[in-house]
């Protein structure tokens, strides 16, 4: 409940830590409280009683450690102490629903319980940090990590106006093998975004925006950088939008716009620039995306997950599982599981761990899968996955396009074959 409450979004003791895996509840909420990096402060015995009163007073939320001589619980159990009302008595949010449903507490849950109630067995306290200081931490921090950014690796992004040599396809990656956005016949102008370094420039030609061979262009003039001041840096993230958002020709919003993009669609970062836009690939098609618009997801991992060092974290490839497999909270068979991934179903790999993968799932769960249960996506493949009810086609492990398949049963049962079937041979049947 606290974290949730500092953090404006559901964190559930699942994401926190792993609530069996301690010698006791507290030992488990202590690890929740180090995953997340919360500033607390504990008190056990009689300087929980003494310290109670200042910390509510100062504003800070408090979680209660309830002993069993306490009205709460029997035996042990976790209370959040909200404040006090204008009455001086102590606000309470329970986890336990039959504790706040009983018909012998509904009076100190609705108006607020006594001092003595709320001491009388209390065993300790862990006061964290108000809202405010919460906030000015996090913005601080924010701040320090986009400032890094400088520190990462810039793209060769000076731009030129040229023409195409040959007739082309405008890709939406760097191979042959990605989707064509559009076709430019020979001598269509074109103006470079930036150059990947390996062969192939991101360039823009009739609003159109994707990937063309180096040398199948021919460039005839600089920009001058005053016009084109925006610096790109190499950046391998998964965000989702956070609310409805328009993918734009270029990084402002009197561009032309591309798609509206719905509210937690997920969205591959190619780049991200210094004025806050993120340079975008979502089904086929690339563009321009307002940082303000998105979640990323490798920081919410890093977030979790402080103690894995996920600096380097980044999407490396996609795999599919090949039974019903389980997705746990470490890197083990001893941890417990978080959430079950079904045959076929498909998940990014974030990291490796000896033999398990660190991912993504589809349903934006983080955790751990051991790499026996998996099969990597590689050159054109098809994959049902049963969970969404959606066919996935992937490139070079990436995915394409998503297809939705009213009747994925029917699918599987009428052609057993048609898993991981390469795009050429499916093609009748979809």
């Amino acid at each position: 409940m606290v974290a949730s409450y500092l953090f404006d979004e559901i964190i559930t003791p699942d994401m926190m830590t792993v609530f069996d895996s301690g010698p006791s509840p507290a030992s488990a909420l202590e690890k929740g409280i180090k995953r997340l990096k919360l500033n607390c402060e504990v008190f056990r015995g009689q300087e929980a009683v003494d310290n109670l009163d200042k910390a509510l007073d100062l504003g800070h939320p408090v979680i209660a450690l309830m002993g069993r001589n306490s009205i709460f619980t029997e035996k042990g159990h976790f209370i959040v102490l909200a404040g006090k009302n204008s009455e001086g008595k102590y606000i309470v949010n329970d986890p336990n629903l039959e504790n706040v449903y009983n018909p012998k507490m509904i009076e100190g849950y609705t108006n607020g319980f006594t001092r003595e109630e709320i001491t009388l067995g209390l065993n300790g306290i862990y006061i964290f940090d108000t809202k405010k200081d919460f906030i000015d931490k996090r913005d601080k921090n924010i701040l320090i990590k986009n400032t890094s950014k400088k520190e990462l690796i810039q793209y060769d992004s000076n731009r030129y106006i040229g023409y195409t040599t040959q007739s082309e396809t405008l890709k939406s990656g760097t191979s042959e093998n990605h989707k064509t956005i559009t076709n430019l016949e020979i001598n269509s102008q074109i103006t470079r975004i930036l150059s990947t370094g390996n062969g192939w420039d991101l360039v823009k030609s009739n609003n159109y925006i994707g990937y063309i061979k180096t040398n199948n262009l021919s460039y005839t003039k600089e920009i001058d950088k005053e016009e084109s001041s925006i610096t790109y840096y190499k950046q391998n993230d998964i965000v989702i939008t956070n609310q409805q958002a328009d993918l734009k020709t270029s990084p402002t919003n009197l561009s032309e716009t591309i798609m509206n993009i719905d509210e937690k669609s997920e969205l591959e970062v190619l780049a991200t620039t210094d004025s806050n836009w993120l340079l975008v690939r979502y089904n086929g098609l690339i563009g321009y995306i307002a940082k303000e618009n998105t979640m990323s997801l490798l920081e919410k991992a890093q977030q979790l997950y402080p103690e894995l060092n996920l600096n380097n974290l980044k999407a490396m490839k996609t795999i599919y599982m090949i039974s019903n497999t389980e997705l746990r909270s470490g890197n083990g068979i001893e941890f417990p599981s978080i959430y079950q991934l079904e045959r076929y179903e498909t998940t990014r790999v974030l990291a490796e761990y000896n033999d398990w993968y660190f991912v993504l799932t589809n349903e934006n769960n983080f955790g751990f899968i051991a790499k026996s249960d998996t099969k990597e996506i590689k050159e054109k493949e098809i994959i049902i996955d049963k969970s969404s009810n959606k066919l996935y086609y992937y490139i070079d492990g990436e995915r394409a396009y998503t297809i939705p398949a009213n009747n994925i049963k029917k699918i599987i049962l009428t052609n057993p074959n048609i898993i991981n079937k390469k795009t050429d041979e499916i093609k009748e049947i979809i």
